[in-house]
């Protein structure tokens, strides 16, 4: 589900109440010109009270009557409190903004929907629903039927910043939080509002910053003051990738209160423990054996839990459990989240409850086990989630970063031939406008193909770059770069001196990429007119090339680090830059089974050596 999204009440003609704006006969004739679809639901009839033709074509109606005739009553629990909790936004004034699940004809379609609260003549408050075009498609079916889940489980579920401020909540957080007194703190810390006692949250938050996660019982904020088990993660929020607390929580009022009803009569001891209701056993006080187990605490385990047994050897961690039971002798009982072991070396996490009791004339501990396996698959369900959705926004963002790096080569190259055709437009021959057009096209069409492969990544969700080789000549690759340098003013000095070189494969639009953005360094790190020399050799395994330039060069300290992403040299001063364009470069290079380096020179400047196999 998607965060709140606040702004000013919708303004229509009419006076505004209770923080529903009014739509006039006026305003509605103008909705209905707009092509998205557009519907108004009233929360007195439960239907849809107006629609534009949009709307009639998105819910497959024959007719507006036949729309407004069909009843839309909310069908499950969760979606009755997302619409209570919409029409206490619209009361303060506030639009929601959230993915919904539509069913139109019994189809699925899940579409980001903008609600405003308004009221026309009859439905003193209604929510006006404004769709996207039909073309935009919906997000992926397995994020889909998670966000379904969510929004349908009775675990509350809720995603805090680190300031406590409420970044998500599913229905049932929901529900919980509109139970909770207001008005809530000013310094909007939601989080540390929900807790009963402050102790619970510090204890919480100090878990957290110390291993990542944390487990608490804890008595809420709310009337009745009821006890939750509270597992907190850390994670990042996945629109921000700020640091953020996912919060799961599960009522366990009624095992509390049964614990307590127990622990006052042996008899209904018995009753409940014949029952099989709840997972339960009696130990003795004095060594911790089995005293008692039900038939529910067996299919738990995967066996038959035994008479005079020791309780410790049911858990993974026998110092946890002991420790739970040293409550019942000083604070009369606890809880705490243990993994139980089953049957075939597997274990299943529980929720262990400890009271005292009396048993047969001596003194025992009465242990309630609430299955919460289910509660932890769905907070790491959740975790795998914003971890790859985390990976998939930084991905993209390496991706357009290198694009944005490596487009700005060739519209310089479109700029500087762009500015000479202006400059010479009336001496300039058919044949020298021609060869500068095809310049601009060149360049064009590099800039098309990055901008093709950096989609292609982006919808594949792939980082890395793709190398696809074919037989060239590396020479004509460089004197069409060379070319493309010549057209910038100032014009670089570029001095090549190339021995014959062999055919062999290679990707032609990569060492494009590669050279471009080492002689782009090379001219923007030096100090007056740019110069370099291009040299080549040649060897039964390689083809090599040698780039010096005559700049500000590269501490030698700094040359092994220097094809780093994000690194630059220390010397660079107020030159600007990002330390990615060298980082592509290795990349590229390492995709033909290749290497660059920075190798030693005479005088100023610097010389790079790139090293490409002839046979790939």
């Amino acid at each position: 589900m998607n965060g709140i999204e606040q702004s000013r009440p919708f303004s229509a003609n009419g006076p505004s109440r209770k923080g529903f704006a009014y739509l006039g006969p006026e305003a509605l004739a103008g909705f209905g010109l707009i092509n998205n679809p557009l519907y108004i639901y009233s929360f007195v009839t439960e239907r849809i009270c107006w629609a534009n033709a949009g709307a009639c074509v998105f819910w497959h109606a024959e007719s507006t009557e036949e729309l407004y005739d069909r009843v839309l009553t909310p069908n499950s629990p969760s979606t009755q409190t997302r619409l209570d909790t919409y029409r206490d936004t619209f009361r303060r004034g506030e639009t929601r903004a959230e993915n919904w699940t539509y069913y139109p004809k019994g189809q699925a379609v899940t579409v980001m929907a903008r609600c405003t609260g308004v009221r026309l003549d009859g439905h003193d408050e209604a929510m006006l629903v404004e769709l996207p075009p039909p073309s935009c498609g919906s997000p992926p079916l397995t994020e889909l039927r998670a966000l379904e889940a969510v929004r349908h489980t009775p675990l509350m579920i809720s995603l805090f910043a680190q300031s406590g401020e409420a970044l998500m909540r599913n229905p049932a957080a929901e529900r919980f939080f509109r139970e909770l007194p207001a008005p809530l703190p000013d310094n909007n810390d939601h989080f540390s509002a929900m807790f009963a006692c402050p102790d619970d949250c510090e204890r919480l938050r100090a878990d957290v910053a110390a291993s990542g996660h944390g487990f608490r019982t804890a008595v809420m904020m709310v009337p009745g003051g009821p006890t939750h088990t509270v597992k907190v993660s850390a994670v990042s929020d996945p629109a921000t990738g700020k640091p953020a607390l996912l919060v799961t929580q599960n009522d366990i009022s009624q095992t509390v209160i049964a614990l307590r009803q127990l622990a006052a009569s042996e008899e209904a001891l018995e009753a409940v423990l014949s029952l099989n209701a709840l997972p339960a056993m009696v130990l003795a006080a004095d060594d911790g054996r089995v005293l008692n187990a039900n038939l529910a605490l067996d299919n738990i385990v995967g066996r038959g839990v035994k008479f005079n047994e020791k309780a410790e050897d049911l858990f993974d961690d026998k110092g946890a459990f002991h420790r739970l039971l040293d409550t019942v002798q000083t604070g009369g009982g606890g809880g705490q989240h243990l993994r139980m072991k089953a049957v075939r070396g597997a274990s299943h996490w529980v929720y262990v409850s400890v009271a005292p009791i009396a048993f047969e004339r001596r003194h025992a501990i009465l242990v309630f086990i609430t299955d919460v396996n289910w509660l932890y698959q769905i907070a790491d369900s959740l975790l795998q989630e914003l971890g790859s959705q985390r990976e998939v926004a930084e991905m993209q963002r390496r991706v357009l970063a290198v694009a944005s790096h490596d487009l700005r080569t060739p519209l310089a190259i479109i700029d500087s031939v762009a500015q000479r055709l202006k400059r010479h437009a009336s001496i300039l021959t058919s044949d020298e406008i021609i060869f500068r057009a095809t310049r601009i096209l060149e360049s064009v069409n590099r800039m098309v193909g990055l901008l093709e492969n950096t989609l292609e990544r982006i919808n594949d969700e792939v980082p890395a770059l793709v190398c696809q080789p074919t037989m060239g000549q590396l020479a004509d690759t460089m004197w069409s770069i060379v070319h493309g340098f010549n057209e910038r003013r100032p014009c670089p000095s570029i001095t090549m001196r190339l021995p014959a070189l062999p055919e062999f494969p290679f990707d032609k639009a990569l060492i494009e990429q590669a050279l471009g953005n080492i002689l782009d360094n090379a001219i923007k790190y030096s100090r007056d007119e740019a110069r370099i020399d291009i040299t080549a050799e040649v060897t039964d395994e390689f083809v090599q090339l040698f780039i010096r330039d005559h700049g500000v060069g590269i501490p030698e300290v700094e040359w092994g680090v220097i094809f780093s992403e994000n690194k630059r040299g220390s010397n660079v001063g107020g030159i600007e830059g990002k330390g990615l364009g060298l980082s592509i470069v290795r990349q590229i290079l390492e995709l033909h089974g290749g290497q660059v380096n920075v190798v030693p020179s005479d005088g100023e400047g610097t010389k790079i050596r790139i090293k490409l196999p002839r046979v790939h």
